[in-house]
């Protein structure tokens, strides 16, 4: 935020921050307007479900599969007939609140959700199967609901194309270490919305920062980052060690995001791995060395002989030795070189409140949105 307001001084600041609602704006990543075809909706069920962080193992991949397949129809449905509920809020609570008798029903009064959550409606005729699997989706989504996310996820503050000239913005999505298991699945979908709506011709250039990066996960970020690019929209990934990012998506996948970022600026690094893979990131330099050598007794005869050796131009360890502000940077080139980053100064203006709720309104809302959701079918 602060580096942003040095640079776009004129630039409005538009925050969504769900732990704090008074001081977040409301968005909605599934409004009708964003659900153009069926690939809009895949997108952002995938994007919601593969940040649920306990079922994002491989041994999970069917639930992942029939829960995506479960919110891509449920989302359409509503879309189609129900458009002012169209929102994540409603949504996860149809999903809560229903019966799968309910669900089913709900989602086959619609050809084209029932194609979305074919998956889902296959798995009716076991019911071994299909009663672990609502049970899975129900205790997955409880994790991820709350009066504050519902609020923030049932209005329309905002339109996401922040790159439009009738739209320009700098959006600060803001998680909380605290609340992350609850929060990151939403946020995540608001990430990939914001991101599709941006990638259009003839908008203005822009920036995309994702810090911490290996705490949110983003569908296919080795294509996204070379489509954006495209777009005239640069990506900044912030991450700690390579570590953090291998356990989000996998060494190969995350090799391969690295691959296509154009330039990288690495400083201070702790995991051995991480200092490891840096190292590797180097030219191998050529060294000459030259030796002395003298005979043996009182003979004066001496000898030069000279040497050449290869070795990385910097090694790994030396990522671990640097101070606040250095950093090693590698241009689009492949050229790198040592420097020193001076912190700007921070500028410090206070945040005034949005809204404001109280916690007797923030709950009164949260049962208004499941009761509402009980009476759609």
């Amino acid at each position: 935020v602060n580096s942003a307001y040095h640079l776009y001084p004129t630039l409005p600041l538009k925050f969504v921050c769900p732990a704090q609602p008074n001081f977040s704006h409301r968005v909605n990543p599934i409004h009708p307007d964003y659900l153009k075809k069926f690939d809009d909706v895949n997108t952002l069920s995938n994007a919601l479900i593969s940040n649920l962080g306990d079922y994002n193992g491989s041994g999970n991949r069917i639930f992942l599969e029939i829960a995506e397949a479960a919110l891509a129809g449920v989302i359409w449905r509503t879309k189609e007939s129900y458009p002012e509920c169209c929102n994540l809020a409603h949504v996860s609570a149809i999903l809560m609140t229903k019966s799968f008798e309910e669900l089913f029903d709900y989602i086959k009064a619609s050809h084209y959700a029932s194609l979305l959550a074919k998956p889902l409606l296959d798995s009716a005729d076991t019911d071994r199967q299909l009663a672990a699997i609502m049970t899975t989706l129900s205790n997955a989504f409880r994790k991820i609901v709350s009066p504050e996310l519902f609020a923030i996820f049932s209005g329309h503050d905002l339109e996401l194309a922040i790159n439009h000239p009738d739209h320009l913005c700098a959006l600060n999505i803001i998680n909380h270490p605290k609340y992350d298991a609850a929060l990151t699945p939403f946020l995540a979908t608001l990430t990939k919305c914001v991101l599709m709506q941006m990638a259009e011709r003839h908008r203005h250039p822009s920036v995309f920062i994702l810090d911490e990066a290996a705490t949110i996960k983003v569908g296919d970020l080795d294509k996204v980052l070379k489509t954006l690019r495209s777009y005239n929209i640069a990506v900044v990934l912030g991450i700690q060690d390579k570590i953090d990012g291998v356990l989000m998506y996998g060494e190969q996948k995350f090799l391969s995001i690295m691959a296509n970022l154009n330039a990288k600026i690495i400083g201070k690094a702790n995991d051995p791995s991480t200092m490891k893979y840096y190292e590797s990131l180097f030219e191998i330099i050529r060294e000459k060395r030259t030796s002395v050598s003298r005979s043996a007794g009182l003979g004066t005869d001496t000898r030069l002989t000279t040497t050449f050796q290869d070795r990385k131009k910097h090694y790994g360890q030396e990522f671990n030795q640097l101070a606040q502000g250095q950093a090693f940077v590698f241009d689009e080139k492949g050229a790198n070189r040592k420097v020193h980053f001076d912190l700007l100064p921070v500028i410090e203006k206070p945040l005034q409140p949005i809204y404001n709720w109280t916690p007797v309104e923030l709950k009164n809302n949260f049962d208004q949105i499941l009761a509402t959701a009980r009476q759609l079918c």
